[in-house]
């Protein structure tokens, strides 16, 4: 059970106004929804009247499953842009759908060359590190149509089908962050079969499944590959997934591996990124903090998605001041990241419920900026 602040707003947040659409439209009782989710009546009930919010996966996941819809249907997903940055992110799906037609015809082919696709691959790394998803939505296109391209002599060919499947990797990943898990999927199914790209592919398919609301089906794919061969990323998504599934000690056996591969400080902080969504799926909101405490060099990308999970913890506590700097600190390093995150948009309404003043005018400011509003 979580800790419950003694102030209890009455204001939904998005998914809690979602939810109470969505059952009276199913025409379900909050009993009967609880049945179907296997969720208790109670936490129905303060989702849908803003005394609770949804900030954890398997929440998220047991409400979308008994209302017989995907999370993106609870979440709003995917989300009208807001600004020219998160219009250009935006326009990307319609690139991506226009991409994939040409693929099905067939495209003439052209020399490439490699290196070119490395400097793209690296510019794209970064910008998504950095949370500048706008420049990786400008950089993937013609990269996308480099890579489908390709006629190379054979000493190079497995290099440049590796780097074809980590830009369509890419791709779905964009994809599925603005809510277009359907064309993501088939974004990724063009590289699934690429030699040696499994562990890059199978990362993405766990996060996409985790993102249907489909925990035990992201556990089961990745049980049938060998354990011994799972990669530092397959081991910190699939952790996450058996913690929303209630597998304490299986999530803490994976995060122990991928802390034995982690090397230097960026992968010791990704681990300790991991527990802390790990330990919220289970309702440790002080040990969430602390596994938070231990990061020290997160990108901006990841370190907002961080922030908004130590903001939603704070607000539980009860610590208002900590979780605006911890919002207001993800807004700064990662705006377009930020907007589009059900959780970050669930973690404003929370908190712009219980908190007045300066504070309210400055969350009713990064609400608009978002799009909540």
């Amino acid at each position: 059970m979580l800790v419950m602040l003694e102030h209890e707003a009455e204001d939904p947040t998005p998914i809690g106004m979602a939810v109470a659409k969505w059952r009276a439209r199913r025409g379900m009782t909050e009993a009967e929804l609880a049945r179907s989710s296997g969720l208790s009546q109670r936490l129905i009930a303060d989702v849908e009247a803003g005394r609770d919010w949804v900030d954890r996966v398997h929440v998220l996941s047991g409400l979308a499953a008994g209302l017989r819809l995907d999370p993106a249907d609870l979440a709003g997903q995917p989300y009208a842009p807001r600004g020219a940055e998160h219009a250009a992110v935006h326009a990307m799906a319609w690139h991506l759908r226009h991409h994939l037609a040409q693929v099905v015809v067939g495209r003439p082919a052209g020399v490439v060359d490699v290196d070119e696709l490395v400097e793209g691959l690296e510019a794209v790394k970064e910008a998504e590190e950095e949370g500048r998803l706008s420049t990786v939505a400008l950089v993937l296109p013609p990269l996308l149509e480099l890579s489908d391209r390709l006629t190379l002599d054979t000493s190079r060919r497995s290099e440049a089908a590796l780097l074809r499947a980590a830009a369509y990797t890419a791709a779905a990943r964009l994809l599925r962050r603005l809510g277009y898990r359907d064309l993501a999927w088939s974004v990724l199914d063009q590289v699934r079969s690429t030699a040696g790209a499994r562990m890059i592919v199978l990362a993405e398919e766990v996060r996409m499944l985790l993102a249907m609301g489909l925990a035990q089906c992201a556990v089961v794919r990745v049980e049938r590959e060998r354990a011994d061969e799972l990669s530092f990323e397959v081991l910190l998504v699939v952790s996450v997934a058996q913690a929303s599934l209630g597998n304490g000690g299986k999530s803490r056996e994976l995060l122990d591996a991928a802390q034995v591969l982690a090397t230097g400080a960026a992968e010791q902080s990704a681990v300790a990124s991991a527990r802390a969504f790990a330990a919220v799926e289970f309702g440790a909101l002080e040990a969430a903090l602390d596994h938070a405490e231990q990061v020290v060099a997160l990108a901006a990308g990841p370190r907002a998605r961080l922030l908004v999970l130590k903001a939603s913890v704070c607000v539980r506590l009860g610590a208002f001041a900590q979780a605006m700097g911890s919002l207001v600190e993800a807004e700064a390093i990662a705006p377009i990241p930020m907007s589009l995150d059900p959780l970050a948009r669930e973690v404003i309404a929370a908190l712009s419920a219980r908190v007045s003043g300066r504070d309210a005018t400055v969350l009713a400011g990064i609400a608009m900026r978002c799009g909540i509003r």
